[in-house]
């Protein structure tokens, strides 16, 4: 593993490219797999998510990267298959993350981008199907309006959030409301998840 990084954002890595390779990239003269983002943008929960090839896929890349074992009953199986299906609504990839620009104001009195109250229900969401619902609602917002977020810390957020250990959901948690408000202290797109360094069970 390379030091200074968890196995969260060894995962979170592999699944970003994973991400690239499915993208349509006529400048590198990619073809990317617009069947395959199709399909998982249908997916409306984790157990329909995991039957499709692009998401199996997926799955082997992150065990590669991270050591860990592709067993069903994983949390980090579950994490794997809403990344893929979240991921695939969004088109570009930037340094601000998701919440961040999901609480963007045009002006400063404006409303933000996603409103306070969807946010709530993305951040309160606790079941699987739920916390897949409230994502895919937020990435289709993000895909509406063409806007880029950070693709890597996102998939890093997504497997700490379905980590084993409680604690780190609710620091994530915690994480994206501030970074909703406009509250962090870190620049935009900066990594301000240093303190979190546990891994997230194998």
């Amino acid at each position: 593993m390379t030091k200074g990084n968890t196995k969260a954002q060894l995962a979170g890595g592999a699944t970003a490219k994973w991400w690239r390779d499915l993208q349509p990239d006529p400048e590198r003269n990619h073809k990317g797999d617009r069947a395959a983002l199709a399909r998982l943008r249908r997916m409306g929960s984790v157990p329909e998510a995991l039957t499709d090839p692009a998401v199996m896929d997926l799955i082997s890349k992150v065990a590669d990267a991270t050591e860990w074992r592709p067993s069903p009953d994983k949390t980090w199986i579950t994490a794997a298959a809403v990344a893929a299906v979240t991921l695939a609504h969004l088109r570009k990839s930037g340094r601000q993350p998701m919440a961040e620009v999901l609480g963007h104001k045009a002006e400063r009195d404006a409303p933000p981008r996603y409103s306070g109250l969807r946010f709530t229900r993305l951040i309160r969401a606790d079941s699987d199907t739920e916390r897949l619902t409230q994502l895919g609602r937020a990435a289709r917002r993000l895909r509406a309006d063409d806007a880029a977020v950070n693709i890597e810390r996102l998939a890093t957020d997504l497997y700490r959030l379905w980590s084993e250990d409680p604690g780190h959901a609710d620091k994530m948690r915690r994480d994206w409301t501030f970074q909703y408000h406009q509250m962090t202290a870190a620049a935009p797109g900066a990594d301000d998840t240093a303190e979190l360094t546990k891994e997230v069970s194998q």
